[in-house]
């Protein structure tokens, strides 16, 4: 692979591959480190929305930034912010002052430098991989992630037993200092190339101006569009059944709460995401209608599936597939969509495609848990594959228009390009 040739892509790379795998250990740490201080269920799902906030909060602000500013120093500041906000926990673990406030406080720094590292890294990797590598290197990156991942878990679960999780939190600490220092050693500022233009536009230079052209860039251009709601769809399904997986284990297959099967379905959904972002790799020469429909499909399929199995084997058998399927079809849309969006434009519309593809996770796993509440877990199940058998209908449907890149009509630094009215490929949409 022609990236691996690349000095600066290999430094970005390993930055990646360490911080995911420090971030791993800490979300396995940090819901037992609360639960221990707290004793509450309730507690413990704070931490989620704890990550989830920030990227609805500054999202899309983040992305326009992202936008304008030199995105290496970026992603170095926001890897020692989080470090920081990180290092605050084993600290008070060590004069015996944690408790579930301190937790929340850092959680909430360390996901908010997320949110802005996210803006520099998306318009990182096309700076780096070029137009034509863009796609194999975000596959790449995704199946490195989600490798590193299941060690990063088993080694989180480790560390708790060795030495507590207060401790075990120093490991994502180093991983966020480590990251810093890779990404300062690349020589490429990653920042966004200059336009020059006619300086005509009232609204140049704003930074609401830039999120709103991000939006429109995004709605106007159809085949983004579809690679976003086929995105969100997939997401929705996925996170009713990865948000319930428990529920589904102990109410539709007749699994004790307490039972290590549990964890097997675990297991199985890791093994299912490493299997899937592999594939990605693997079959990246078939066809882009095949490799963009096919998958929800089967998604939505073996999810019936499971909806309908009643034994423990066969439902483990079938998450497997599932999680592959479902991992795969997030990992082709991030690819595909990079080397359709600007390079001025790349952190501002993945941050909105981000916030609208990966915002359905948690309203998946709230509408199932609402369904179940009134029904059964089965229904619920077989009610939220819609939305991913929809959505590749949509995919399977669409027409594959040409993107054109927008016409820049004003000057600003490190460029913002404006829309014309209406293009071509608008009218067909």
């Amino acid at each position: 692979m022609t990236v691996f040739r690349d000095r600066d892509f290999l430094l970005f790379w390993s930055a990646r591959s360490v911080s995911v795998l420090g971030t791993t250990v800490s979300t396995v740490t940090l819901p037992v480190l609360v639960f221990r201080e707290t004793d509450s269920t309730l507690a413990v799902a704070a931490l989620g929305v704890l990550e989830v906030v920030p990227y609805l909060v500054c999202g899309a602000f983040a992305g326009a930034v992202g936008d304008r500013a030199d995105r290496r120093r970026l992603m170095v500041r926001c890897d020692l912010l989080a470090a920081a906000g990180m290092a605050v926990i084993p600290l008070c673990g060590a004069f015996g002052l944690v408790a579930a406030p301190v937790v929340y406080a850092a959680m909430a720094i360390v996901s908010t430098a997320g949110v802005w590292f996210d803006a520099g890294s998306f318009g990182a990797l096309p700076a780096l991989a070029g137009r034509d590598g863009a796609v194999q290197a975000t596959r790449l990156v995704w199946a490195t992630n989600q490798t590193v991942s299941v060690v990063g878990a088993a080694g989180g679960a480790l560390l708790i037993a060795a030495v507590g999780p207060e401790r075990a939190l120093v490991v994502d600490t180093l991983s966020f200092l480590t990251s810093a220092l890779l990404i300062a050693r690349i020589r490429n500022p990653l920042a966004p190339p200059r336009r020059t233009g006619a300086a005509t536009d009232p609204g140049a230079g704003r930074v609401s101006h830039d999120i709103q052209a991000g939006v429109r860039f995004l709605w106007r251009q159809r085949r983004l569009r579809t690679l976003v709601t086929v995105g969100m769809g997939n997401a929705f399904s996925g996170g009713a059944l990865s948000g319930l997986v428990v529920v589904f284990a102990v109410r539709a297959l007749g699994v004790p709460e307490d039972s290590s099967r549990i964890g097997l379905l675990y297991t199985a959904g890791a093994a299912g995401a490493v299997a899937g972002s592999l594939l990605a790799i693997g079959l990246r020469n078939l066809p882009e209608r095949l490799l963009t429909v096919a998958p929800p499909v089967l998604a939505a399929g073996l999810m019936l599936a499971l909806a309908a199995s009643s034994r423990y084997l066969v439902g483990l058998a079938l998450y497997l597939p599932w999680y592959a399927c479902y991992t795969f079809t997030m990992v082709n849309g991030a690819a595909l969509r990079q080397p359709l969006i600007p390079d001025e434009f790349q952190s501002r519309v993945n941050m909105v495609a981000r916030m609208l593809v990966w915002g359905c996770v948690p309203l998946g796993t709230v509408t199932a848990g609402l369904v179940e509440g009134a029904t059964s877990i089965r229904t619920a199940l077989a009610l939220c594959t819609l939305p991913v058998a929809a959505a590749a209908f949509y995919q399977g449907s669409s027409g594959r228009p040409r993107i054109r890149k927008p016409t820049p009509t004003y000057d600003c630094p490190n460029d913002t390009a404006s829309f014309p009215t209406k293009s071509p490929d608008d009218q067909r949409s």
